[in-house]
């Protein structure tokens, strides 16, 4: 949070809540900058606490959440007889999800993460098959063989018991 930017957003603010409180509910000085302080520092504790998450921990909860939310476009080897509905964005065998690439990369930027990162990250922490150098695998879903993200969606390394 060393950013010139947060801290021009939180003096602004203060400021504006310095003002709406002598305006607005007709504080005195000492006290409405007191409290616009109280409330500006109450902000960068915030934002440094959020600053702490790991970023592969919440792209790891990102995705999860994105395949839940999207489970009916997932071909699931249990349910053969379940309607998919189009497009198709990969399969889910056992425990793991297999998204088709393009569909994953778009996921993730979606979600305001880099694709390249959060593969080599869900790597370190073996949350995804690959090969040594590769993230991605052949993988039929439905036709041809295509390029896909072999995740163990089962499996985290944040949560206890999984």
């Amino acid at each position: 949070i060393d950013t010139h930017k947060h801290r021009s957003s939180v003096v602004t603010l203060a400021l504006g809540y310095m003002l709406g409180s002598r305006f607005v509910v007709g504080l005195g000085e000492k006290q409405e900058r007191m409290e616009a302080l109280t409330m500006g520092l109450s902000v960068i504790e915030r934002l440094e606490s959020n600053a702490e998450i790991d970023p592969i921990r919440r792209a790891w909860d990102y995705i999860r959440g994105w395949i839940s939310s999207h489970i009916e476009h997932f071909r699931v080897d249990s349910h053969y007889d379940k309607k998919v509905v189009s497009p198709i964005y990969g399969r889910i065998e056992d425990s793991i999800t297999y998204i088709i690439a393009n569909d994953f990369r778009k996921a993730m930027y979606d979600g305001g993460f880099s694709p390249e990162k959060c593969l080599k990250g869900f790597r370190d922490k073996e949350l995804i098959l690959s090969g040594q150098k590769q993230s991605t695998q052949l993988k039929r879903i439905d036709g041809p063989p295509t390029r896909v993200v072999a995740l163990q969606t089962e499996k985290s390394p944040w949560e206890d018991g999984t």
